[in-house]
């Protein structure tokens, strides 16, 4: 079974630090065949049309394993704007949000200009949740109605604190999607029993977690094998589009 991991982190940054390299390792030792991949740390925050580039030179060299999502602080204004639309012009297949490291709350309105870009090339946005005051599932929802066309992945499913939220957000924005990275088995087990399989995503969060659990951690859920494909594939594929 082909596995798509929807949230991986490429580069070296302060805190993080990975190889496309060891990545490939990593995708070929656990059978994985394509990641989405995005910058990391000062390149997420500050310094986004490095980390931008950096990730198109690693999606053209490996080509055919990685899709790249686009980083853009929205400070930045008409900057950020003009960065964002670079980066995609460049063939990036998303647009990666982190309010964390980008100091901002999710659902604030200085997001609307890079989001009415993304809503013109149509491509899907992944948003961090699950930090306290600045990336709850509730501000993803907010964010969600008022862009009702693009649709928004949930990161980390709002792990921790937040996992509580994800279900009653899901069930009012049909444009929210949840990534399984962190996320506990049994929350996991309980948005599939209320919400059914085709809004999951597979990812890892790599280097920050370990491929080998997150992966292990669906399996042991005992899905059916149209189930566990549609998590571990047909639904990152479906949400990528035309931009596989």
């Amino acid at each position: 079974m082909d596995i798509f991991d929807f949230h991986v982190h490429v580069g070296e940054g302060l805190h993080k630090s990975l190889s496309p390299e060891r990545l490939i390792k990593l995708m070929d030792k656990y059978h994985v065949e394509k990641c989405v991949i995005c910058p990391v740390d000062e390149f997420i925050s500050v310094s986004n049309g490095k980390g931008n580039d950096y990730i198109v030179k690693v999606v053209k060299k490996y080509q055919g394993r990685f899709y790249g999502f686009a980083v853009s602080n929205p400070w930045f204004g008409k900057e950020g704007v003009d960065e964002l639309r670079k980066a995609l012009d460049k063939g990036l297949a998303g647009f990666k949000i982190n309010s964390v490291l980008q100091g901002f709350m999710l659902c604030d309105y200085i997001l609307d200009p890079l989001l009415e870009l993304v809503s013109e090339y149509k491509v899907p946005v992944y948003a961090h949740t699950g930090t306290m005051g600045n990336a709850l599932p509730f501000q993803l929802l907010e964010l969600a109605e008022r862009h009702s066309n693009i649709n928004f992945i949930m990161g980390h499913m709002g792990y921790s604190d937040f996992w509580y939220d994800v279900i009653p957000v899901m069930e009012r924005a049909k444009n929210i999607y949840a990534e399984t990275s962190h996320a506990a088995a049994d929350s996991i087990e309980s948005l599939i029993d209320k919400l059914g399989i085709n809004r999951i995503v597979f990812g890892s969060d790599i280097p920050e977690s370990n491929l080998g659990v997150e992966i292990n951690k669906l399996e042991l859920l005992n899905l059916d094998k149209k189930a566990l494909e549609s998590v571990f594939s047909l639904n990152a594929k479906k949400l990528l589009g035309e931009r596989r």
